[in-house]
């Protein structure tokens, strides 16, 4: 039997697929999303909804990675594979890039944040903090 965290991470990772155009489940595709973007969002995304954000100075819970995600840019990239980052282009979910500043497991870094253990995670934020490049690498 699945954990309540399980179930709630699956549902994540369907919400989060709609942002792809794909609400119809993993085997969707959609017409305006590139297929090496949808390559990379499939394989972070589990990952993505299991890295939960906690406020550095009160412990309250901001959400997850995935949360941050409202879309998936078309001209998302995947160089994916053995030890290569995996990059998407997305758009965030309003409020995203202050969760980051205010998470406790995410260090600033020039214009990223990152997340080093077990596994890799950048968010470069842009300027204008509605877009970001995720970044997804084994441990260097």
């Amino acid at each position: 039997m699945r954990s309540p965290r399980t179930v709630v991470q699956a549902a994540m990772v369907v919400t989060a697929l709609g942002c792809l155009g794909g609400g119809a489940g993993v085997g969707a595709q959609s017409p305006t999303v590139a297929p090496a973007a949808r390559a990379a969002f499939d394989a972070v995304s589990p990952l993505l909804a299991t890295i939960t954000l906690n406020d550095h100075e009160n412990g309250e819970v901001l959400g997850t990675v995935l949360d941050l995600i409202e879309r998936v840019e078309a001209d998302g990239t995947s160089e994916g594979g053995g030890t290569t980052p995996t990059r998407l282009q997305v758009g965030l979910a309003p409020g995203a890039a202050d969760r980051l500043r205010r998470s406790a497991e995410f260090e600033r870094r020039g214009d990223e944040f990152v997340r080093a253990l077990p596994v890799e995670v950048r968010v470069r934020v842009a300027a204008d903090r509605g877009r970001a490049v995720i970044e997804v690498a084994p441990r260097r």
